[in-house]
């Protein structure tokens, strides 16, 4: 092996541990398949329509958004929310008829059930059977991030279940989710 040969040889070897070095740095990409990508750009979409920021996907939230669907295969119980670190949306449905784009737009039309004045529900969703808290998790400035759950069958293939999870949470009273500032 001659002398001239070593420089070049030290060279190559620099190059190649510097790439792996960089490789072994850098964080894997996080999944994102056709369903997760139809949440994301209905969500999107509506909260353009409303003046308000694009989401991220986060594959944190959608692992946890998993996790808690699979909780609840069982006995698929949208009432009952995870009470974890981030906002939160349930959808079930007995029949897997309905696509990822609908299911974020019919959580988006509670828009109708909120008052933009006060900054509150217009009816009490335990007597009176409606909500808003659906709308306000898509729409809310607050939130910049989004991971959903992907299709759960739950309690015998009887059912879909989906969980999407927000964070940063949204939930302050009186908070006007368009604009992230009290009346």
């Amino acid at each position: 092996m001659s002398m001239s040969m070593a420089p070049s040889t030290f060279l190559l070897l620099s190059v190649l541990l510097t790439f792996i070095n960089v490789s072994i740095q850098i964080d894997p990409p996080p999944t994102f398949n056709w369903l997760q990508e139809e949440y994301l750009k209905a969500h999107n979409d509506l909260r353009k329509s409303v003046g308000v920021p694009p989401l991220e996907w986060d594959a944190k939230l959608a692992a946890h958004a998993l996790y808690w669907a699979n909780q609840r295969k069982e006995d698929c119980d949208y009432r009952r929310h995870s009470l974890g670190l981030y906002g939160e949306n349930i959808f079930w449905e007995r029949y897997p008829a309905t696509s990822a784009t609908q299911i974020v737009q019919k959580w988006f039309n509670e828009k109708s059930n909120f008052d933009e004045v006060n900054n509150v529900c217009k009816c009490n969703p335990e007597r009176e059977r409606c909500e808003c808290g659906h709308y306000l998790n898509v729409v809310s400035k607050a939130t910049t991030k989004v991971g959903c759950s992907g299709n759960v069958y739950c309690n015998d293939q009887k059912g879909l279940y989906i969980v999407c999870s927000y964070h940063p949470i949204r939930n302050y009273k009186g908070l006007n989710p368009l604009k992230f500032e009290f009346n």
